[in-house]
């Protein structure tokens, strides 16, 4: 016997017993005490009966005594007139009920009652082979699949910003839509095909958009179905998700987050490793099983394509990969318009101006933008929404709500108004950054204050002049705490962190070192360590850490430059923000039109050092020491 089996056998008949107690107690503390007849008068004539229901079918009397005790008291059919009687003249009064009852309603009532104990106890036992997993197919098959026959009400008219991946799709919604087409011709669809992109790109969206469109249903199942299951059950659910696609053909199954159950791992004898292997196996074989005219075509999303195991993506398996990406600035706007068609805007929102400023949002962002718009709007009591709650979402979207429940001192207030003047002020002066759209010191949930910097169009390729543009802008907040304030503050901490996977990529995956030379090392800094791995020696680590170093330690110099070139007008800016805590429009423009231009930093050529924050720190004490 299992061990498995031995555990569901013990819980069972603990269970058992523990609803046989519970009932006997429940019975034998509702049971009332029997009584002699003639102990039962004796109590009437003394006056301690307040209530009596004569059952006159079973030759019992049933009540209440004066303390509260119940009793049942049998007596001789001929007694009956005689008892009712005696009743009727006891003293202090006797509540009399007669019940005819007892007979085939009596007799059913209590089978009833004697049969309740087994009932419960047969209910507790289906209750628990069902959370086990021993029950037979139907209950099982509820617990283990998640879709229906029914179409998806959602079509291509609910998608937007994925045109390249519907034009992609298009061939399997024919197919399902008119699979004799294909077979005339000998074409034959693609048994499965892979969905990839980052979250929120609309990757089950486009699966159900696909279903819906074809007028066919979708089978869906995710990879968090798959986590922590018993052996063999796995295996079970791919085989019931399949069975109930192929009843209802054509049809389509989609298994959302495919490398939960797909991951490429090492061997790994585990029952979790060998229940990986026994869910994979069973996929590829339903996928193989597939015929041309089955009907059936088997769609799937993961964002980590490059962790699934080569078995998944061999030809006649998902061979068709489509890459969903973040919508570019034309693609936003068309998200924009889809989210916003029952949402009642004001005239003066511009949907292309908010596309500028979500560069990098997924569609799922740009939908959360939308609600959190409406949200606001109807917070505020409006019937429109309006571009200042458009502006407000987008600002909660990248740096969270404002913050009420502290007010910051009128030390930190200077601070972060110093801090997001510089970085302004350097960005405009970097002439490979976005042009600076707001400046705000308002407090939100993960900053202190927020510099805006608008794209004017989307760009996938950074040169190398622009990602240290981008390290000198980033370091430019903790700069401008050290000209103008004479230290640095913690307020950098998000600066520094992003200026350092910035530089570590240059270094590791971009070829970008002088020094290192057009090679990867390691791993991606958002996997790991260079040399957490083993990947690379303890030599080129630590070469890496110095080039890594260096990069940061030139951009802060040149940081320190451009902040001391421009200083009067981060002085100015800063005075603004104190005054209004956001600066925007025609101001901010006014604000930085003074604002000194610095040339990009060609390749092969170090940056340019000049001073260095230590050499400012000291020139800024020898002229406070100064008489």
């Amino acid at each position: 016997m299992s061990s498995r089996l031995r555990t569901l056998l013990l819980t069972s008949c603990v269970a058992v017993l523990g609803v046989v107690l519970a009932v006997l107690v429940w019975s034998t503390g509702n049971r009332p005490a029997e009584m002699a007849l003639d102990t039962y008068l004796g109590h009437l004539s003394a006056g301690r009966v307040t209530t009596a229901t004569v059952r006159d079918a079973a030759n019992r009397v049933e009540g209440e005594l004066e303390d509260g005790t119940r009793y049942t008291v049998p007596y001789p059919a001929e007694y009956a007139d005689e008892l009712t009687a005696q009743l009727a003249v006891a003293p202090n009064g006797v509540e009399v009920r007669v019940s005819s009852g007892g007979g085939f309603l009596g007799r059913i009532s209590g089978w009833v009652g004697n049969l309740l104990p087994l009932l419960v106890v047969g209910g507790a036992l289906v209750l628990i082979w069902a959370f086990a997993g021993t029950t037979t197919y139907p209950l099982r098959r509820l617990r283990s699949f998640r879709g229906g026959a029914r179409p998806p009400k959602e079509t291509y008219s609910d998608v937007a910003g994925v045109d390249e991946a519907i034009e992609e799709l298009e061939d399997l919604q024919q197919y399902l839509a008119d699979p004799r087409r294909f077979k005339e011709i000998g074409a034959r669809a693609p048994r499965g095909v892979l969905l990839c992109g980052p979250s929120g790109t609309g990757k089950s969206l486009l699966a159900r958009a696909t279903a819906g469109e074809a007028g066919v249903p979708l089978f869906s199942m995710s990879g968090s179905d798959f986590v922590n299951l018993r052996a063999g059950e796995s295996s079970l659910r791919i085989r019931d998700l399949f069975r109930d696609a192929h009843r209802d053909v054509p049809a389509i199954v989609f298994m959302d987050d495919l490398e939960v159950l797909g991951h490429r791992h090492a061997v790994d004898d585990s029952a979790i490793g060998r229940e990986q292997d026994r869910a994979l196996g069973q996929l590829l074989a339903e996928i193989d099983s597939l015929e041309p005219d089955s009907g059936i075509v088997v769609l799937a999303a993961t964002n980590r394509p490059e962790v699934l195991d080569p078995s998944l993506l061999r030809p006649g398996r998902f061979h068709r990969r489509i890459s969903l990406e973040l919508p570019d600035l034309d693609g936003r706007r068309k998200i924009l318009e889809l989210h916003t068609r029952r949402v009642p805007t004001a005239s003066e929102v511009d949907l292309d101006s908010v596309a500028r400023h979500t560069a990098g949002f997924s569609g799922a962002d740009l939908a959360a933008v939308v609600n959190e718009a409406a949200l606001l709007s109807a917070r505020a009591g409006e019937g429109l929404v309006r571009s200042t709650w458009f502006e407000e979402a987008v600002d909660r979207m990248l740096a969270g709500p404002e913050k009420s429940g502290r007010i910051p001192s009128a030390e930190e207030r200077r601070i972060t108004a110093v801090h997001e003047s510089g970085h302004a002020v350097v960005i405009t002066a970097m002439q490979g950054i976005d042009p600076v759209h707001k400046v705000s010191i308002v407090g939100r949930d993960r900053a202190l204050g927020m510099t805006v910097a608008a794209p004017e169009d989307d760009r996938e390729l950074r040169t190398r002049s622009e990602l240290v543009d981008d390290l000198v802008a980033l370091l430019a907040g903790r700069a401008a705490e050290t000209v103008i304030l004479g230290e640095p503050s913690s307020a950098a901490a998000d600066d520094i962190h992003r200026a350092t996977e910035i530089a570590r990529g240059m270094v590791c995956d971009l070829g970008m070192s002088e020094t290192l030379g057009p090679r990867r090392i390691g791993m991606s800094p958002k996997e790991g360590d260079v040399a957490a791995e083993g990947l690379v020696s303890d030599d080129l680590a630590a070469r890496v850490d110095d080039e890594i170093g260096r990069l940061l330690a030139e951009a802060s110099s040149k940081a320190v430059n451009v902040v001391m070139a421009n200083r009067l007008t981060i002085e100015r800016l800063a005075a603004e923000l104190l005054d209004h805590e956001t600066v925007r429009g025609a101001t901010l423009e006014a604000l930085l039109s003074g604002v000194v231009a610095q040339p990009p930093v060609p390749f092969g050529g170090g940056l340019d050092a000049g001073v260095s924050e230590p050499d400012v720190i000291a020139e800024l004490g020898e002229r406070e020491e100064a008489p």
